[in-house]
């Protein structure tokens, strides 16, 4: 498998690994459960920075075309799909009637790149700026749609936790400049109720727990302990769902927010514990990095609690913002 770069092209680095690496799919150079190259050895093998490399592979797996296993690797994902082979055929279909129109008109390859790269770039460009608004009543699920919205569409994302959200004296008023305000399920209908004349621009999204995290909770055996560190007692409910939908008994379990707590408490708290479930892209295992690190030396186990949007409703927001350009034009 060979990347080839080009450093002078419109397209930003990151997206040229991004499309060689879903070709090297699609044509089966890759293939489901392969390992690919390390971030830093690409990085070295192409001379650019690792920074990049990790940008697009960040992609990749949120798009779920890879799967990323701490302390093995990434690798293509087993149930990845990089483009439905009937919408993959409908796009080449509509490529090569575009080519050969050009073609008429006798422009050179070269310039039906340059074409195409510019107008790929310009219409990524007119996906900045759009101001999304994401509520949720815990910090965790917010972190979730800022890592996914914020990647997909390049939008510009502020985040109201609930709690404060109706502290406001105007909430709509606070909601105007904004074109979608996407919230959990959970709390659609109360955002229509304080929000009704912008019932419109709400979203609700479908949320689930990642491929990962349920591989690795399906490892769990019954009568393993296991501890939950969470900021908010919402999180800690989502995740207790989810175990008690694995077959695991609430007895097995124990929660703890970290708000207050200290070094001394957590490793007590940790002291009967087989497995230790964090809030993925969360603070709390540098914050008491020691703790868990002897944790893990006494031969206890991390599971991170990925709550990820579904893939439709990703698509339905992607599908909004596109609109809401076209309408400003």
């Amino acid at each position: 498998m060979k990347f080839e770069i080009d450093k002078n092209s419109v397209i930003p680095i990151y997206r040229q690994i991004i499309q060689q690496m879903t070709t090297h799919i699609n044509q089966g150079a890759l293939k489901a459960g392969d390992k690919l190259p390390a971030e830093r050895d690409l990085a070295a093998e192409l001379n650019i920075s690792r920074g990049t490399i990790t940008k697009a592979y960040g992609e990749l797996e949120r798009n779920d075309v890879i799967e990323v296993i701490r302390g093995s690797g990434s690798f293509v994902a087993k149930e990845q799909d990089v483009l439905d082979k009937g919408r993959k055929e409908q796009a080449i279909t509509l490529i090569d009637h575009t080519i050969k129109e050009l073609e008429k008109m006798q422009f050179s390859f070269h310039e039906m790149k340059l074409f195409f790269d510019l107008m790929v770039m310009e219409r990524e460009k007119q996906l900045e700026g759009i101001p999304i608004a994401t509520v949720d009543c815990n910090p965790e699920a917010l972190t979730i749609f800022k890592n996914q919205i914020g990647y997909i569409s390049k939008v510009e994302i502020t985040r109201f936790l609930l709690e404060d959200l109706i502290k406001l004296p105007d909430i709509p008023k606070v909601f105007e400049p904004y074109h979608l305000i996407i919230t959990t399920s959970n709390h659609y209908d109360e955002l229509i109720a304080l929000l009704p004349e912008q019932k419109d621009k709400i979203v609700k999204a479908a949320v689930s727990p990642s491929q990962q995290t349920i591989i690795d909770l399906a490892k769990i055996g019954h009568g393993d302990r296991i501890g939950i560190l969470c900021y908010t007692h919402r999180f800690f409910e989502i995740i207790r769902e989810t175990l008690l939908s694995f077959g695991i008994g609430e007895q097995q379990f124990a929660n703890a927010q970290v708000e207050g707590l200290d070094e001394h408490a957590i490793e007590k708290f940790l002291q009967d514990k087989k497995y230790l479930l964090l809030p993925a892209d969360s603070n709390i295992e540098h914050s008491y990095r020691q703790v868990i690190m002897d944790f893990k030396r006494g031969g206890g186990k991390i599971i991170y609690f990925e709550y990820q949007i579904q893939r439709g409703t990703l698509i339905y927001i992607e599908e909004r913002i596109y609109h809401i350009i076209n309408r400003q034009k």
